[in-house]
Formats: C-alpha cells, structure tokens, sequence
C-alpha cells in the first residue's frame, strides 16, 4: 500500500495483513501528489511531470523507467496564485509565511 504525504512522496506498507499493516519503506518524490498502479507500472504525478515507475518489494527498490516532462501545469498556491518560474524551474511545493 502506498499513501501519500503531500508534495514530498510516498510511505509504503506491507498490507499482507490488514489488521497489523507494516510500514517498510519512504520512497523520496519531491513534488508528488498522487500515483495510480497498473500492472507492475506505478504512474506518479511529480510537479509537472508524469513518471512512471517499478517498486520491487523485496529489495525495497524503486526504480524510474521513464519521466514525461511538462504534462501537468505548474502547481499553484492554496490561495490560488501563481509564480513565475524560469526555464527549468519547477514548483514542488509552498510554505506559508507570516
């Protein structure tokens, strides 16, 4: 099972038993908000990319296999602003300050 933290990547746990599931492993993904699982393909939404990627459970390995660039828009703000970014630049996340 894979949930995750917001904008920063994915804890996995192994759900083999429901009643007692085990975190094993952060998978590190800056900028990510959402993944969907096809087969052994795992398909996340990075920032303004799309990887796809395996996760091998016993090693604890992940792998990218492959990064589409530019499919998203740049994230925006909770207030709903935008930033302007240079080229090659990419927003992964905010912080508020007061």
């Amino acid at each position: 099972m894979f949930v995750n933290d917001v904008n920063k990547g994915f804890h996995v746990y192994d759900y083999s038993n429901p009643k007692s599931p085990v975190r094993t492993n952060f998978i590190n993904v800056p900028g990510a908000t959402d993944l969907a699982i096809r087969d052994n393909t795992i398909y996340i939404n990075q920032a303004v990319d799309l990887v796809t990627a395996t996760y091998n459970i016993t090693t604890k390995k992940f792998t990218v296999t492959n990064r589409n660039k530019n499919v998203f828009p740049q994230k925006q703000a909770p207030n709903g602003q935008s930033e302007y970014t240079k080229d090659n630049q990419v927003i992964i996340d905010w912080t508020l300050i007061k």
